[in-house]
């Protein structure tokens, strides 16, 4: 995927390059961990919690079967990429991607956590608890521990949608932002 770009730079690394400020590390690590957790959310992250004792036996195996060498390698690679860029949620994708592979692997013969991993997963969708508030939105530097239950993704991104149901044929870049605003984490 990055030929292009690298024979595009003149056969160097410089299209890697990129002038984006970073915060200090430990900005950089609650970014990326509260991020994280958003990604699968709250529900997801304790059965993922159960799930760490079936991942670490799968990852005994990681130098004989080549799915978990495959799964392992891609995930590590998409975490310390994302955790070095912790921006958008949509970056740490891959890293979904890895991790259902390994979690496939890991609880093929465990049912009953595979199907609470389902289960966690639709509920969020319909609810979300915030434990984790930033300072700032979007922008944040720190954070503090909250307790704070609503609704999940796809009924915030319905009713956005509902509110202005043809944004999207808009030629206004600020009638379509406001309902992109109104749906992503921590706008409300």
């Amino acid at each position: 995927m990055f030929v292009p770009a690298f024979r595009a730079s003149g056969d160097s690394l410089a299209f890697a390059q990129n002038d984006v400020p970073t915060s200090s590390f430990l900005v950089q690590l609650g970014r990326f961990a509260v991020k994280d957790l958003y990604l699968v959310g709250p529900f997801a992250a304790i059965v993922l919690l159960l799930c760490l004792p079936a991942l670490a036996h799968t990852l005994g195996r990681l130098r004989v079967d080549w799915i978990v060498r495959f799964g392992a390698l891609g995930l590590l690679a998409s975490q310390l990429l994302f955790l070095r860029f912790p921006w958008k949620m949509g970056h740490l994708l891959p890293s979904l991607v890895f991790l259902a592979i390994l979690l496939g692997v890991a609880l093929a013969h465990r049912p009953g956590l595979l199907t609470a991993l389902v289960v966690a997963q639709l509920l969020y969708v319909f609810v979300n608890v915030q434990v984790i508030r930033p300072d700032v939105p979007n922008a944040a530097t720190t954070g503090e521990l909250t307790f704070d239950p609503a609704w999940g993704a796809l009924v915030v991104d319905t009713q956005c949608r509902r509110d202005d149901p043809n944004a999207w044929e808009s030629v206004d870049p600020a009638r379509v932002e406001a309902v992109w605003t109104c749906a992503k984490p921590w706008a409300r």
